[in-house]
């Protein structure tokens, strides 16, 4: 999705960085390990562990998530930042008068795949392929997926991901299709190579 690719660059974007005195109860809350392995400038390399943390609060008609996220890293702390989650992955914040923290890629990378619209139409079975266009003020490009494999509401889905940059963004997640997220993601790109489990999910059927 070419959501993906917006969280890969999103370290240089700004976003809002309070949330508001009084706080929803979450609708659901899901916590991911995360291991990075940053290679797109001097500043960046090295490896980052860490915990990304998501509270749905609201979902709205339209199929938009407003969700507050944080990462929590060996090296990099993202503070609590509340985003709205379009239904194709698209994220919105950094609402008119708000005080500015930088997004860090943690998020970017995880946080569009929980979009309501994500398999909207796809065919899913072993071989079904689909893609999704986007654009922004930051950048544009589209993604494609191929289904590998299915097991009852899991699905293995490749990715390629392309923005027009040399070297397009590929991997594979392991996604439940009956709760509307990953399970688990792997991401190699020109920046990055990305590694997420899920730990937690409060949607989860136990």
């Amino acid at each position: 999705m070419t959501h993906l690719l917006v969280g890969i660059t999103m370290a240089t974007l700004l976003v809002g960085g309070t949330t508001p005195a009084t706080e929803p109860t979450p609708l659901r809350t899901i916590v991911y390990n995360v291991t990075s392995s940053r290679h797109c400038s001097p500043a960046q390399f090295g490896d980052e562990h860490g915990t990304l943390t998501i509270a749905i609060l609201a979902a709205h008609p339209d199929q938009t998530l407003v969700a507050d996220v944080a990462f929590t890293g060996e090296s990099i702390d993202q503070p609590t930042v509340r985003v709205t989650i379009a239904r194709d992955g698209s994220l919105s914040y950094n609402p008119p008068g708000s005080p500015t923290t930088r997004l860090c890629p943690e998020v970017g990378w995880i946080v569009p795949l929980l979009a309501r619209g994500f398999l909207t139409g796809a065919q899913i079975s072993p071989g079904a392929t689909w893609d999704i266009s986007y654009s922004s003020p930051w950048s544009r490009g589209i993604t494609w997926y191929r289904v590998v494999k299915v097991d009852g509401a899991r699905a293995v889905i490749a990715i390629n991901a392309d923005r027009g940059s040399r070297r397009p963004t590929t991997g594979t997640m392991t996604y439940a299709m009956d709760i509307h997220s990953p399970i688990s993601l792997e991401l190699d790109s020109l920046f990055a190579h990305v590694s997420a489990d899920r730990v937690s999910d409060s949607f989860e059927r136990r």
